[in-house]
């Protein structure tokens, strides 16, 4: 993919932070470190935060990650600080990602996550086990999750690695199978890690 095309892609998507709900929706992404040498790992520490102090939600949270140059390591317990009751355990949960890339089921200001599986090859979706409180802070207290991604193998020293994230609330029917119209997507972001020696 060329570097100006993913760029335009990054600099739209860290522009859309959308509420749809009194879900969690992303507000800050931070990475550490800036630059990845051979073999290292960038943290991309991820801040939801309640999208309403008028109602409040109890679902699962959900995080879709799409990376490029980029290989999935692994992520932290949610809401790590334990501001909501957490930290919370998580799961990989292949079912509900393959729900959320699939046509508009995972749509923010008009871009669908299935828009971008030409961009990001690799997909993770990353979900609470329990429940979550919305209300159980206040809206001005941070919901933070971690992922953790590797450098990919055969990566040059000039080039980057890119990630998207979407922020999404499930509203399970009581069968614990993620299914189409149980995920509403809330927030979404994107950025670049820039590789050297």
């Amino acid at each position: 993919m060329a570097k100006g095309r993913f760029r335009l892609i990054a600099a739209g998507l860290v522009a859309f932070s959308l509420v749809l709900s009194s879900c969690f929706t992303i507000r800050v992404i931070g990475i550490s470190p800036k630059v990845l040498g051979p073999g290292d790992t960038v943290k991309i520490n991820v801040k939801l935060y309640p999208s309403s102090s008028a109602s409040n939600s109890t679902w699962r949270v959900v995080l879709l990650v799409g990376m490029v140059n980029l290989d999935p390591a692994s992520a932290s317990m949610f809401d790590k600080k334990g501001n909501f009751g957490g930290p919370f355990a998580r799961v990989t949960d292949n079912a509900a990602r393959d729900v959320l890339l699939t046509g508009t089921q995972c749509t923010v200001y008009g871009v669908s996550a299935s828009d971008l599986v030409g961009s990001f090859p690799e997909w993770r979706a990353y979900r609470t086990i329990d429940v979550v409180d919305s209300a159980a802070a206040a809206i001005t207290k941070a919901f933070k999750v971690t992922i953790n991604a590797d450098r990919a193998a055969g990566t040059t020293n000039d080039s980057f690695g890119g990630y998207v994230v979407f922020s999404a609330a499930w509203n399970d029917d009581g069968d614990g199978t993620p299914e189409a119209g149980e995920f509403f997507c809330t927030g979404m972001m994107g950025g670049s890690v820039a590789f050297g020696p």
